[in-house]
C-alpha cells in the first residue's frame, strides 16, 4: 500500500472513530439513567465510552499516526476497528432501545423506572451484557495493541529489527485474546448442555419469581386504572389474574376499569375471565366502608364520580354483559342509588344512566340501610326533573315500597333495626323516618311531591312535619299550597 493511500486510510479511520465517539457518548448518556437493576449494564456502558475516548485521542495523536503508516500488521489492526465500533453501536441501540421499551421515565423525567417487561426478558439483558464484556475486551486489545505499536517500534528501531519484535509480541496478544473468548463463551451459562437433569429452585429464584409475580399483577392494576389497554393484552397473555386485588385498595381490575369508564379494558378483562360481579373489598374509616364495600364493576361505573362523560355507556356495557342490574354494596345501595348520588358531580349525566338503568330493570323502590331510596336522593339535591323520571316509573312517593313492590325482598334491614331500644343508632336521629318531602331541596320540589301526595305529617328526625319545616325556612308557596289542600298548620314554638 502506498503512503498516500495508507496516510488516507488514517484520516478516514480517525475520522470514524470520532463519529463513533459521539453516537457512543449519546446512547451511553441515555443509558446511565437506567434503574438500579441494571447497574452492570451502566458500568459497562461507561467502560466502553472511556476506551472508545481513549481510541479517539490515540488517533489523534501525531505519533500513532507514525507508527500505522510503518507497520501493515498496525494498519490491519486500527482497519478493524471500524467493524468492532459498529458492532458498538449496534449493542447499545439495542440495549436504549430496550430500556425505553421496558422502562418508563420517572417524574423526573431524567431516570427510567422498570415496567412489568423487565422482568420476563431477563435472559435477553444477560446476553446484551454478554456481548458488552465482548466489545470491552475487543476495544480494550485494540487499544493496547495501539500503545504496544508504538512503543515496540521506538524499540524496535533502537534494536534494528523493528519487524521481528512488532509481530511476534502483536501476534501473541491477538492469539490470547482469541484463546481467552472462547474459554469465556464455554463456561457461559447460556452454553450449558440440556442433559443436565433440571434441580429445584433456589430461595433466591423463588423470590424473583414472587416479585415477578406481584409486579405483573401490580401492572396489571396499573395499566387497567390508566385505561392502557395494549398493555391489558400483554400482561393477561403473560399470564396476569384478572381477580388480584392490593391489599390496601380491595379493587380488581375491572373494578379500576369500570371507575375510570375504560371500556375496552373492561372487554379485554371480561374476555379473561373476570368476574362482572366481584365486590370490591374496600377498607378505611366507617364512611369508605359504608359507601364502597362491596360495591361491584356495575355500581362503581354507575357512581360516575371518576368517569362522568363514560358513566351511562360503561353501565350500559357492563349490562349488555350481564351484570346485575339490583346488585347491592354492604350498605344495600344499588346501581340506581348510586347514580342519583352523583347529581353533585360536574359532567355526570344520571338522567340517561337512571332512565337505562330502569329500562334494564332496576328495582326504582330499593332502600339501603339508611332508608334512603333513589327518589330520596334526587329530591335532597332538588333534581325536579329525576324526581318525575322516578315517580313516572313507580316510584313511591314516600320511600316505602308496599308488599307488592319486587324490592321489598331485597331490601335490607335497616340499620337501626338492629339497635336496643335504649341504644340507638347515633344514624337514628338523622335518618329515620326521612321522606323525600321533608328533604327536598326547593318549594317548587316539594309543592310536586304534595301533588303526587305525599304525606304531610310524616315527621323528620326532631319531630317537626312539612308544615313546620316550610315555616322556619319561610316557604311561602308551600305554606299556601299546604294550606289550599285544608291542612290545619299547627306550629309549635
Amino acid at each position: 500500500m502506498d503512503p498516500v493511500t495508507i496516510i488516507t486510510t488514517v484520516v478516514t479511520l480517525a475520522g470514524a472513530v470520532c463519529t463513533s465517539y459521539e453516537h457512543v457518548s449519546r446512547l451511553v448518556a441515555v443509558v446511565q439513567n437506567a434503574p438500579k437493576e441494571l447497574e452492570a449494564i451502566r458500568s459497562r456502558a461507561a467502560t466502553i465510552n472511556s476506551i472508545v475516548t481513549n481510541l479517539k485521542q490515540a488517533l489523534e495523536e501525531s505519533a500513532i499516526h507514525k507508527v500505522i503508516e510503518k507497520d501493515k500488521l498496525a494498519l490491519n489492526n486500527v482497519t478493524a476497528l471500524d467493524g468492532a465500533l459498529k458492532d458498538v453501536e449496534r449493542t447499545l441501540d439495542e440495549v436504549v432501545d430496550k430500556l425505553t421499551k421496558q422502562s418508563r421515565p420517572t417524574t423526573e423525567g431524567e431516570h427510567y423506572k422498570l415496567r412489568w417487561r423487565y422482568y420476563f426478558s431477563t435472559s435477553d439483558w444477560a446476553q446484551l451484557q454478554t456481548r458488552l464484556n465482548t466489545h470491552i475486551q475487543d476495544l480494550g486489545s485494540s487499544m493496547q495493541s495501539l500503545n504496544t505499536f508504538h512503543v515496540l517500534r521506538v524499540l524496535g528501531d533502537r534494536d534494528n529489527d523493528p519487524a521481528r519484535t512488532l509481530r511476534t509480541y502483536a501476534k501473541s496478544i491477538l492469539e490470547g485474546r482469541e484463546s481467552k473468548l472462547v474459554d469465556e463463551r464455554k463456561s457461559s451459562p447460556l452454553a450449558s448442555s440440556n442433559d443436565d437433569p433440571p434441580s429445584p429452585l433456589p430461595l433466591d429464584e423463588r423470590r424473583l419469581l414472587a416479585k415477578k409475580k406481584l409486579h405483573l399483577q401490580r401492572e396489571l392494576l396499573q395499566s387497567a386504572r390508566g385505561g392502557e389497554d395494549l398493555d391489558v393484552s400483554l400482561l393477561l397473555d403473560e399470564g396476569a389474574e384478572t381477580e388480584w386485588t392490593e391489599a390496601n385498595e380491595g379493587m380488581t381490575a375491572l373494578h379500576l376499569a369500570a371507575k375510570y369508564g375504560h371500556i375496552r379494558v373492561a372487554e379485554l378483562l371480561l374476555e379473561a375471565g373476570a368476574d362482572i360481579e366481584a365486590k370490591s373489598d374496600t377498607f378505611g374509616n366507617d364512611f369508605i366502608v359504608r359507601t364502597q364495600k362491596d360495591r361491584t364493576p356495575l355500581i362503581w361505573a354507575a357512581a360516575g364520580r371518576d368517569c362522568p362523560r363514560m358513566q351511562e355507556r360503561m353501565c350500559r356495557f357492563l349490562l349488555d354483559k350481564g351484570a346485575n342490574v339490583n346488585a347491592r354494596n354492604v350498605s344495600g345501595r344499588t346501581p340506581l342509588q348510586e347514580a342519583a348520588m352523583s347529581v353533585p358531580y360536574p359532567n355526570t349525566n344520571p338522567r340517561a344512566t337512571m332512565e337505562m338503568l330502569i329500562k334494564c330493570g332496576a328495582h326504582v323502590n330499593a332502600y339501603d340501610m339508611e332508608g334512603w331510596t333513589a327518589l330520596t336522593e334526587c329530591a335532597l339535591y332538588g333534581r325536579k326533573e329525576l324526581v318525575e323520571l322516578l315517580l313516572a316509573n313507580g316510584a313511591q312517593v314516600d320511600a316505602k315500597p308496599g308488599k307488592g313492590d319486587p324490592a321489598i325482598d331485597s331490601n335490607p334491614d335497616l340499620r337501626w333495626s338492629h339497635c336496643e331500644q335504649d341504644n340507638p343508632s347515633p344514624l337514628r336521629h338523622i335518618f329515620y323516618g326521612i321522606t323525600p318531602l321533608l328533604v327536598a331541596g326547593n318549594e317548587e320540589l316539594i309543592c310536586l311531591l304534595l301533588d303526587k301526595g305525599a304525606d304531610t305529617q310524616s315527621k323528620d328526625g326532631k319531630g317537626k312535619t312539612i308544615a313546620e319545616l316550610a315555616s322556619d325556612a319561610n316557604h311561602g308557596m308551600v305554606l299556601d299550597k299546604l294550606a289550599k289542600m285544608g291542612k290545619s298548620l299547627r306550629i309549635e314554638s
